[in-house]
């Protein structure tokens, strides 16, 4: 359920930021190729400044994880932080557990078990947590030119500028990455919102908190009559009469349901190959701000509408014009088409664009282009529909894009903008996001 978030914002972060550097070749300055050979910790918390260089990965540990002081409310980060940390073998003691997406480190913070055992109430610990979760593909060189942040000494090979040299560039380096994470945290908070583990996730926090009007609210159930349930858990009869906790049991099975068949139709972006070799004087096309226009200008399913009807292409084509939602069927693609428009799986869960006959869920937009270059309807299984909603996101890209033209907020209204798109095409893959990580003997 998506529903208005209340409450103050959470006070300020500090942060803290580490850097390590390694040999680029084998024998310069002594060193073996990899070995790291620096770690500095750059940060500000409650007001005083952080200022650590280390030569020994177990100084390093210590400090972090080992000593008495309470990290209170405090980020460390890092661009790639997860690599740094590794170098330190970085439990530091802790049994961790860590959000992972793709083999990159997203966030990761001691266990409950660890919490417990040491005390730590909410708030006394290290949360880890990467600059690029927020600046994505984005050097921290390219970051710091964003914020106007000076300092930032470029330079990564010791082979090149010798040992004195890495050992400033990478206090450089810790410095300005504290830097800019509290730039980002303090732009953030100028237009309301609170710091999240993601961009994207930080901007759904601010839609709730601002945005969401109660008309707008998703999967707004609660305890509406059994008659909306009708046909999950045990409602099977409109004019039935239910207990509460029959009605909550057949919500949730229609949330579950609803969800179950959203992720049937919604699949990633279509990147091929059409043709092959060099070819010269290309065009191109750039839609600017592409996630907020659709935002402001499209229509979006109401999800508190949803209905599920048997499926034949008559009833399909009764909706299409007037509705939103997505269906099951079979479909077959015009002869000769060169680029098939639909997808479907192949036997090994591949997504594949092929002609002829494809069958799956599909969207009303991609059946409506469908019908529009030629596909032919074979079967129509079942129909979701919804409602047509518009204006869902109007006052959050209006604001946005008044705040985007301000020096002081543009970086995080753009962050937010187009972070907020992907939080609704979300999969959501809780049970798998978070890995223990072991402690080992030597820290």
């Amino acid at each position: 359920m998506l529903l208005q978030k209340t409450g103050e914002l959470e006070k300020e972060w500090n942060v803290l930021s580490l850097d390590s550097e390694a040999a680029d070749e084998e024998g310069a300055e002594g060193y073996h190729k990899g070995q790291t050979f620096v770690w500095c910790i750059w940060g500000i918390v409650d007001g005083e400044v952080i200022d650590q260089t280390f030569y020994k990965p177990q100084d390093a540990v210590n400090y972090l994880f080992h000593t008495k002081r309470r990290w209170r409310h405090t980020i460390l980060t890092g661009v790639n932080i997860d690599f740094d940390l590794n170098t330190l073998k970085y439990k530091g003691g802790y049994n961790w557990k860590g959000n992972y997406k793709m083999g990159k480190l997203i966030f990761a913070e001691p266990s409950d078990k660890e919490k417990e055992k040491r005390g730590w109430k909410k708030g006394d610990y290290l949360r880890v947590m990467d600059i690029g979760n927020f600046l994505l593909n984005t050097s921290l060189e390219d970051a710091c030119k964003m914020f106007k942040i000076s300092g930032h000494i470029d330079k990564h090979k010791i082979s090149i500028y010798g040992k004195d040299e890495m050992i400033e560039a990478c206090r450089s380096h810790a410095k300005t990455g504290a830097l800019v994470m509290l730039e980002l945290i303090k732009s953030i908070r100028a237009i309301g919102g609170n710091l999240q583990i993601t961009g994207s996730s930080t901007a759904l926090d601010l839609y709730q908190r601002k945005f969401l009007d109660k008309e707008y609210q998703i999967y707004d159930f609660k305890r509406q009559d059994a008659k909306r349930f009708y046909g999950f858990g045990k409602i099977q009869e409109i004019g039935g009469s239910y207990t509460n906790a029959e009605v909550d049991e057949a919500r949730e099975a229609k949330l579950r349901y609803m969800k179950h068949i959203g992720k049937l139709a919604y699949v990633g972006g279509r990147c091929e190959i059409f043709d092959k070799g060099l070819f010269n004087n290309q065009d191109y096309l750039d839609i600017n701000s592409s996630y907020p226009y659709q935002m402001r200008s499209k229509p979006f399913p109401d999800m508190n509408t949803f209905r599920l009807r048997a499926g034949n292409e008559e009833n399909l084509r009764a909706v299409l014009k007037d509705f939103e939602g997505e269906a099951e069927l079979t479909l077959k693609s015009p002869k000769n088409m060169y680029i098939p428009l639909l997808h479907t799986r192949d036997q090994n869960g591949r997504l594949i664009f092929p002609s002829g006959i494809v069958s799956g869920w599909y969207t009303f937009p991609e059946i409506r282009k469908a019908l529009s270059v030629g596909y032919r309807i074979k079967e129509v299984s079942r129909i979701a529909i919804f409602n047509r909603q518009f204006g869902r996101f109007d006052k959050y890209i209006d604001t946005l894009m008044t705040l985007k033209v301000k020096p002081e907020t543009k970086q995080a209204a753009k962050l937010l903008m187009n972070g907020l798109s992907g939080k609704f095409g979300q999969m959501d893959e809780t049970d798998n996001n978070y890995e223990p990580i072991e402690t080992t003997k030597d820290n």
